[in-house]
């Protein structure tokens, strides 16, 4: 199986979170990044459920326990919002299809009408962070720091065994930080293919993992061959790790709190 490997961009400067505009412009070699308080959004459920498909109603209807539903619903209505706020459009006139691996997309009529765009979203505890760029695959997650008994048997299943070598001289709460950012950004990547859980995570590598893991790494069973792919850090807080992973060079960065 051929390795991928995902280059860390070297970060010399640190991300500042800018307050979204109500209208956005997301230009061509652009990355826009959104992270949203869902807990926030409450007040905002009504709105966002009206905006949702028949289709999106009906699987929240489905969730069992309300939590899950109110964040299913603030998810979709904020990326409904954030979607038409692009393109022109009313939030509940976005129409999703499934690309070929399953991965959500807009439907190409409207993309053909108002312009090319590609998105992601993830969350974890109260927070839901979204990615958008023009024609660029791109993909997003989160995730919060929190404790995790089976750390070790999950780290085999996360990491390459030359990755896992370095994640093994950690200490314990390096350990912990290590973890959470090389799931997030082997995460972001298999999201930005829409892979799924068809790419296992230990197959691939990561140029730069945290700390330590900084570094080119390859399979020592295949040849390594780059591909065209970059992960960057999104720096939020002690409490959450997170990553965006896009496709290509020359992008920029803009991040934004809703």
């Amino acid at each position: 199986m051929t390795t991928t490997i995902i280059k860390a961009i070297p970060q010399p400067e640190e991300i500042t979170w800018l307050a979204a505009p109500k209208e956005k412009d997301l230009r061509e070699n652009e990355v826009h990044i959104v992270l949203a308080n869902l807990e926030l959004e409450i007040y905002s459920m009504p709105k966002y459920l009206r905006d949702l498909s028949l289709t999106e109603r009906t699987r929240a209807q489905h969730l069992r326990f309300d939590h899950d539903r109110r964040r299913f619903v603030i998810g979709k209505g904020l990326l409904r919002n954030l979607l038409g706020s692009y393109m022109g459009l009313e939030p509940n006139e976005i129409q999703f299809t499934t690309g070929p691996s399953g991965k959500p997309e807009i439907a190409e009529r409207l993309q053909s009408r108002h312009g090319p765009i590609q998105f992601n979203q993830s969350h974890s505890g109260h927070l839901g962070i979204y990615a958008f760029s023009r024609n660029r695959r791109v993909g997003v997650d989160v995730e919060e720091v929190r404790p995790f008994a089976d750390m070790e048997q999950v780290a085999s299943l996360l990491l390459s065994t030359h990755e896992m070598a370095v994640f093994q001289s950690l200490s314990p709460e390096e350990k912990q930080t290590a973890f959470f950012s090389a799931w997030t950004h082997k995460e972001a990547f298999v999201k930005a293919l829409g892979k799924g859980l068809t790419l296992p995570l230990n197959h691939f590598e990561v140029s730069r993992v945290h700390g330590s893991l900084a570094r080119i790494v390859q399979n020592h069973n295949n040849p390594a061959q780059p591909l065209n792919w970059f992960v960057k850090d999104l720096p939020i807080s002690s409490e959450f790790s997170a990553a965006v992973c896009v496709e290509g060079e020359g992008w920029k960065l803009r991040c934004l709190r809703w």
